[in-house]
């Protein structure tokens, strides 16, 4: 149906300048890029919470086209990809199914199966909570206009895999009461926390965090970059059809494994300078409960990010060009260096991994915020339950990993038929 498409995935409301902001870049792209893109909303619950604000507003764009997809219809989805699966593949594949639990790597997940019934190549995505930056003279920086220029060309002799920009504002982690007077050294602990490397910590600081607040002046486009698009101003090519995210839920920053697959097998990254401003609804910080998820969260990361650095380390980043020649060889890398190493993970990084989660405690319990400061202390109970979180995640991603191209080809097949293309037509707004 489409080459290109363009989604926003929520599960809370969305503020109309926000939404404004999506239709405005999407109608950008179809009549002055010339590219034929719908806006497809992934509306991550069973009520319609955000549908009759975005059909008032595409008033304003009457021949845009607009999908509205609910938790609802994914399932009927699902289920209809779930029949045609061969039986060796129906218990991972339930684990993509939406729950109540926050799951950044299934939503992503969900864009990409839904962009192969679409049949989109192209996957333009931003998070529900960004503006496009803007000019002096007012005019929207729309990042659709590098990400369309550079995705999918030959830049530099490699093809160009993944286009993708900052945030000015909110950084995509909640660091600002571990900033103390511009001092940014707790900051620094946290990245390695993460497993950054600490020749990193300042390019990180200095580019993705004051850099992305700068005034935008002209383009600057960075080919074969090793910087990190944020997964709500990003663009991939073919990518969905190799490199699903982990199913574990919770976790921050599964959602990046396509990313650092990427830019580990030596592809063709590219980074701009159009950064989305981005703005954190308030109860992030006043919610005991939502503070405690977010850090078990990034907790999570923490402890699996031991294990996926790692991993790139030892079987990405010293793997031969030939075994890393297109997305096919990456993936079946990639698979087989998860199985070898994932022994080897479990039996010898157990003090490393409590280490880490150490170290995270012990940086959050120096937070400018109280309820933070009090959340590194309820986290010192859950130290045992997220290593083990951790280790069936990985299981599972190996799961899904081996039986993705499958999981693909049956959903090709699906997106051929009367019935889902019917099925797809009908979540359009008029």
């Amino acid at each position: 149906m489409y080459d290109h498409i363009y989604c926003i995935p929520t599960h809370r409301e969305i503020l109309p300048v926000f939404l404004d902001g999506f239709l405005s870049e999407v109608f950008y792209v179809n009549k002055k890029l010339r590219k034929s893109c719908p806006l497809i909303i992934f509306e991550d619950t069973d009520a319609e919470i955000n549908k009759e604000k975005i059909a008032e507003l595409k008033k304003a764009y009457p021949q845009l086209i607009v999908h509205y997809i609910t938790r609802r219809q994914v399932v009927l989805v699902y289920d209809m990809i779930s029949e045609l699966l061969p039986k060796s593949c129906h218990n991972i594949f339930r684990r993509l199914y939406p729950n109540s639990n926050v799951n950044y790597g299934n939503v992503f997940n969900r864009i990409f199966l839904f962009a192969v019934l679409f049949g989109a190549k192209n996957i333009h995505r931003r998070d529900s909570d960004v503006l496009p930056d803007k000019r002096d003279d007012g005019k929207p920086i729309y990042p659709i206009e590098p990400e369309i220029c550079n995705l999918a060309r030959v830049r530099q002799g490699k093809t160009v895999y993944i286009v993708g920009g900052g945030y000015k504002g909110k950084y995509n982690l909640d660091i600002d009461d571990l900033i103390k007077e511009g001092d940014y050294s707790l900051v620094r602990r946290l990245f390695s926390c993460m497993s950054i490397p600490k020749e990193h910590h300042d390019d990180i600081i200095q580019e993705e965090i004051l850099g992305n607040n700068l005034i935008f002046e002209k383009d600057v486009v960075e080919y074969n970059s090793r910087s990190y698009p944020e997964c709500g101003n990003i663009s991939f090519y073919r990518i969905h059809e190799f490199f699903p995210s982990s199913t574990q839920d919770f976790i921050l920053g599964s959602d990046y494994f396509f990313i650092e697959t990427i830019i580990h097998a030596r592809q063709n990254l590219t980074y701009h300078n159009r950064a989305v401003i981005h703005q954190h609804t308030p109860d992030r910080t006043a919610c005991l409960e939502k503070i405690f998820n977010y850090w078990k969260g990034l907790m999570m990361l923490v402890d699996s990010q031991i294990y996926y650095r790692s991993l790139y380390e030892q079987y990405i980043d010293v793997a031969d060009d030939a075994s890393l020649s297109d997305l096919k060889n990456i993936l079946s890398t990639i698979i087989h260096g998860m199985k070898e190493f994932f022994p080897l993970f479990k039996k010898d990084y157990v003090l490393e991994r409590q280490d880490k989660k150490e170290q995270l405690i012990k940086v959050l319990s120096e937070s400018l915020n109280p309820v933070v400061r009090k959340v590194s202390n309820l986290l010192r109970n859950e130290i045992e339950s997220v290593e083990q979180c951790t280790n069936q995640s990985i299981v599972e991603h190996i799961e899904l990993l081996e039986n993705w191209r499958t999981i693909i080809k049956t959903a090709k097949k699906l997106s051929k038929t009367t019935k889902m293309q019917n099925i797809l037509r009908a979540t359009m707004i008029n």
